[in-house]
């Protein structure tokens, strides 16, 4: 007997306070990595999130270092 499964789930998004940031988040949304660059990210972030950020869990120093 073949018994078909559907697994729905649903995403929340809870925007952060941005009570230790500078620059405010006001919106929220799932795009592309190759896309980024459109949303005010800087090519070096979008090119390390496209490698899934080598060297990711050691110290990277100023967050300019990783291009934000």
């Amino acid at each position: 007997m073949l018994i078909e499964q559907t697994v729905i789930r649903e995403v929340y998004i809870q925007l952060p306070t941005n009570e230790f940031d500078s620059t405010p988040i006001s919106d929220v949304r799932f795009v592309p990595l190759e896309a980024i660059t459109q949303y005010d990210f800087s090519e070096k972030f979008m090119e390390l999130a496209c490698k899934g950020f080598p060297d990711s869990g050691s110290y990277q120093g100023h967050k300019s270092n990783i291009g934000l």
